[in-house]
This record gives C-alpha cells, structure tokens and sequence, in this order.
C-alpha cells in the first residue's frame, strides 16, 4: 500500500482555538489579551481543522479571549486563566505547521 503525505509550512501562521475567532461582515476577529485588556485584531483564516484554525496577524504566544468573547467589547479588562490541557492539545499559539 502506497501512503502520500502533503506537509505544508504556514508562514506566520500561528494556531488557535477556532472558538477564539468572531466573524462579522468586515471579516475574522479575535480579541488579544494586552496588558490585561481586550484589543481587537483582525485575523484572517488560513487553514481549519477540527477545533483548530491557522490564522495570520497574531504572534506566536499571543493570549486571545475564547469564552465569553460576545460580551467583551475593546479595552474591557479581561481575567486570564490557564487552559494548559487545552492549549497542549490544540497547540494553541505554535506556529502552524499543517
């Protein structure tokens, strides 16, 4: 049996909760947590898989609101918390590499 693997690099892709991500008619957002505020960033989607999307405009290790993000409005103050199981199996913040 033959097996062909495609693998891709994502420049400046970085993954993410697709939870994270707010799509309205200007396009995909996400609010980046900065000095404890909410700070919109527009994103743009690359690649979904599963609960996961590469997206461009964020840094590796940028912290992103993914609950509660319909009430949170731009420089609202935000309380961050750990999600390390979650985040080791999304592989959220990594650069993405499909």
């Amino acid at each position: 049996m033959d097996v062909l693997q495609t693998v891709n690099t994502l420049k400046d892709a970085v993954v993410i909760p697709q939870a994270a991500i707010i799509q309205s008619q200007r396009g995909a957002t996400v609010y980046v947590v900065t000095d404890g505020k909410a700070t919109p960033r527009p994103v743009k989607l690359v690649y979904a898989e599963g609960n996961d999307a590469a997206v461009t405009g964020l840094k590796p290790g940028e912290s992103v609101v993914q609950e509660g993000k319909e009430n949170v409005r731009p420089n609202t103050t935000v309380v961050e918390r750990a999600h390390e199981a979650s985040r080791a199996d999304s592989g959220a913040g990594k650069p993405a590499q499909p």
